[in-house]
């Protein structure tokens, strides 16, 4: 279990392919002395397990649903990566329950610079839209954000610049994919409506007194 809260930004330092998988090696400063074969991190939102480790880099083996759900076979040399440990059972937990379990790819429609702050667009598949409330929790390439609106399906969020210079939000550009999680608790909630026994619409609220 994530937070989305970014504790470094790493960088990739090599792409390596094999049978249907990919091995990615990052290189990593902060959190790289705590970390361990088999334990798991978050890459740009992404659970992944340890495989090997080095002086100064990490290696993880992406495989099967992952490389058709995320953006990693988009990963290139060089490029910069949000990185998050799981979240420690006595520490403060903020953010939002994230589980490194991306469910698609979002693309990055529009990016507006509003002073200290910046303004994402994002489009988003349909069948994630469902899951997405204004003011709700989404994780963003594994950055635990708020969403501003929700307009044909895209999706706005407003990035303050701690997010911007603590991640790599402020380095995507329009075009650009990203991984994206829907909350775990919203999606608990739509299952649990779609399949209950009450049709839960206005009329309903609106009987029961809301």
């Amino acid at each position: 279990m994530f937070t989305g809260l970014i504790e470094e930004i790493g960088v990739v330092r090599s792409l390596k392919s094999f049978n249907d998988g990919l091995e990615i090696t990052i290189q990593s400063e902060f959190i790289l002395e705590s970390l361990k074969i088999g334990d798991s991190i978050a890459i740009d939102g992404v659970c992944q397990t340890v495989t090997k480790k080095g002086g100064t880099t990490f290696t993880v083996e992406a495989v099967g649903a992952t490389l058709l759900k995320t953006t990693f076979l988009n990963f290139k040399q060089g490029r910069k990566i949000n990185l998050e440990r799981p979240m420690s059972a006595d520490g403060r937990f903020d953010g939002h329950f994230v589980q490194g379990h991306v469910e698609g790819i979002g693309k990055i429609v529009k990016i507006s610079n509003r002073g200290n702050h910046l303004f994402v667009g994002i489009s988003i598949p349909n069948e994630l839209l469902k899951n997405i409330v204004i003011n709700g929790s989404v994780a963003v390439d594994g950055i635990s954000l708020t969403v501003a609106s929700v307009f044909s399906g895209n999706i706005g969020i407003s990035i303050i610049s701690h997010t911007i210079h603590n991640s790599t939000i402020g380095n995507r550009k329009v075009g650009d994919s990203v991984n994206i999680e829907t909350d775990l608790l919203g999606r608990y909630v739509a299952k649990q409506l779609e399949h209950g026994k009450t049709k839960i619409d206005g009329s309903v609220l609106k009987k029961w007194g809301y």
